[in-house]
């Protein structure tokens, strides 16, 4: 039997459902196996191992985007996450209306945390740094490597019909008028 906790958003429901039936498996058979665990790798690991695995992916394709751009690293920050979770269960597709205490990016239709990322950093083909400016077909990107933006929390629900919404918040925000030129650096 699947324990309830088991029951986690996004594509990691699909990790931790296998993960699940195959402890229950090895219990059935015998196996000492705590149903707080699962199995990743061939190890048992904790149950939360895959939404760490999910925060992962997110913040460690931000920070490799950044670091091409003299950005320092995010720190991955737990408010920041359950914000954006609790923004995501609504499925509705549009940003938190003003004000805002943190920057902002929605993606729908991704089948993951890092295509969202990579998809929002591939605006940076519009972006012009001789003209550094908020533009409405640059703003992903901008928020992504946005210098002074220190910490990232996102979250991701599925949406029926349209798939994956994922949502990432960032501390301070980016795309702050008359500071772009300071915090969206050219690749090196």
């Amino acid at each position: 039997m699947i324990p309830p906790k088991f029951s986690i958003i996004g594509f990691t429901t699909t990790v931790m459902l296998a993960a699940a039936a195959a402890a229950a498996v090895l219990q059935e058979r015998g196996a000492r196996c705590n149903p707080d665990q699962v199995i990743l790798g061939g190890k048992f690991v904790h149950q939360d191992a895959p939404v760490k695995l999910f925060q992962n992916e997110a913040l460690l394709k931000h920070n490799e985007l950044r670091a091409k751009h003299g950005s320092p690293p995010l720190h991955w920050n737990s408010t920041l996450e359950a914000f954006a979770s609790a923004r995501d269960q609504t499925c509705v597709f549009e940003h938190t209306p003003p004000p805002r205490t943190y920057g902002e990016n929605i993606a729908w239709g991704y089948s993951s945390k890092d295509g969202a990322v990579q998809g929002w950093y591939d605006e940076v083909a519009n972006y012009d740094y001789n003209n550094p400016v908020f533009g409405y077909n640059t703003g992903h990107f901008t928020q992504v490597v946005w210098k002074a933006s220190t910490e990232l929390g996102c979250g991701g629900v599925q949406c029926p019909p349209y798939g994956l919404m994922i949502t990432c918040e960032y501390y301070p925000p980016g795309n702050v008028e008359g500071q772009f030129a300071d915090n969206v650096l050219r690749p090196a």
